[in-house]
């Protein structure tokens, strides 16, 4: 009887230690992967967006940006004016999250933004803060500034 019960312990071991996966024999699932972030500003805006990048059709990745390690939506609960937005997007294994500042303030360039991209395999983040944007470096057409990380 000993014996059942020890048996039943590693194979309940062997489950628990093995990830579920639908993937083909021979492929490796690989979590979220962020390529990018880019800043840009125009003007009283600033959009900093995180491009990700997934290896899968089905994907379950979700991207989201967090502000000095609190969620967008915490730090700037009753923003009426919605100073602070976020927008995401998603198709072809690439997803993008751009969080939006409508006006920036002094306090806003010292705040750690933290892009953080989440699947079931795994996850990737990448964190930055707002550059001071150069007049000098805006592009004459389009009066912007866009910088990458």
């Amino acid at each position: 009887m000993p014996g059942i019960f020890l048996g039943c312990s590693v194979l309940f071991i062997v489950l628990m230690a093995s990830p579920i996966t639908d993937a083909e024999p021979g492929s490796e699932d690989v979590g979220p992967k962020i390529v990018s972030v880019i800043h840009k500003c125009t003007g009283k805006q600033y959009r900093v967006t995180c491009r990700v990048k997934t290896q899968r059709d089905d994907d379950e990745t979700i991207v989201y940006w967090l502000i000095n390690n609190d969620f967008a939506e915490s730090v700037y609960p009753d923003d009426s004016t919605q100073r602070v937005r976020t927008k995401t997007k998603s198709a072809d294994h690439e997803h993008l999250a751009t969080l939006m500042f409508k006006k920036v303030l002094p306090e806003d360039y010292s705040a750690n933004l933290t892009c953080v991209a989440l699947s079931p395999v795994g996850f990737d983040q990448s964190t930055t803060t707002l550059k001071k944007c150069d007049p000098k470096m805006m592009l004459k057409k389009r009066r912007e500034c866009k910088m990458a990380e």
